[in-house]
């Protein structure tokens, strides 16, 4: 699965590409939930869904398990703000002269 970050404006900027058993998306737990990356099925894809607003009650009755949630989603969610920015400034090199 590719992981792409973009406005809608302009093309997406390739950030990640991801494979089996990677988390894809975290968005739906911080505030204002919404998505801050765009993916696109490379090939045919099987995933694991689950509605946020459950499992954010479910964190939030069973405080253990939410942090342990985020023990496994705190490294990928470096990982991948490490990559953005990563492009960002390969991106702003390519277009400063």
């Amino acid at each position: 699965m590719i992981l792409e970050s973009g406005d809608g404006l302009s093309k997406p900027v390739l950030i990640e590409t991801i494979g089996a058993g990677d988390l894809l998306g975290w968005s739906w737990m911080f505030p204002p939930y919404t998505w801050r990356f765009t993916a696109c099925a490379a090939e045919p894809t099987a995933a694991i869904f689950f509605y946020g607003t459950i499992l954010r009650e479910f964190c939030e009755r069973d405080h253990s398990l939410g942090f342990e949630l985020f023990k496994r989603m705190a490294p990928v969610m470096i990982k991948r703000m490490q990559n953005a920015r990563e492009k960002l400034v390969l991106l702003t090199k390519a277009t400063t002269p």
